[in-house]
């Protein structure tokens, strides 16, 4: 079985369902949102392989409890696989536009820390590791077809890595068009 966490796109703000699908590994169901309304007879109808329907009352991680992707790494994935860009086929939790126009600069994030606004205060996830992506960014988000050049523009691009992942270290309220900063990791001093 596969599980997919399921995003919806609103006024340009994602927000993510509560709710997870499983299908079996012969067919990957798309996010249809009739199919959230239906029964799960009527689900398994329109997909065409059984699906069991779970309610969850947090996210699907893969690695960590939060990931960010530039949308400039996605412009150059999509320019390279010859697809449009698709945020939703990287399933963040995070999109952040940045200041230099660059892509995979995510990379030089790790070991940093992310603060979401400017206060003492400000909410911030430490930036444990890049994203090794799968290939789950081959499917279309609303048809599930596969198009494994989407893959293949990230292995040959930047080793197959595409975002990074972060652990929560301040809790806090996340805002469209909020400033995002990056503090640098620390070096370890010698001791003498």
């Amino acid at each position: 079985m596969t599980t997919c966490s399921i995003r919806v796109w609103m006024d340009d703000e994602m927000q993510e369902l509560t709710s997870a699908v499983m299908v079996n590994r012969q067919r990957t169901l798309a996010a249809d949102p009739q199919c959230w309304a239906d029964s799960d007879r009527t689900c398994l109808h329109r997909s065409g392989a059984p699906v069991q329907m779970m309610q969850l009352n947090h996210g699907i991680f893969d690695e960590a409890s939060v990931s960010v992707i530039a949308f400039d790494t996605v412009r150059e994935i999509g320019r390279l696989s010859g697809r449009s860009p698709d945020v939703r086929r990287f399933r963040p939790n995070v999109v952040v536009r940045l200041l230099r126009s660059a892509p995979f600069q995510e990379d030089e994030w790790v070991g940093g820390v992310l603060s979401f606004g400017d206060g003492d205060d400000a909410p911030a996830i430490t930036v444990t590791m890049r994203d090794v992506r799968c290939s789950m960014v081959n499917l279309d988000p609303d048809s599930a077809s596969p198009a494994p050049e989407v893959l293949k523009a990230v292995v040959r691009a930047n080793q197959n890595n595409a975002g990074i992942y972060g652990g929560i270290t301040r809790i806090g309220r996340l805002g469209v068009g909020q400033t995002i900063l990056l503090h640098a990791a620390t070096e370890k001093r010698e001791r003498g």
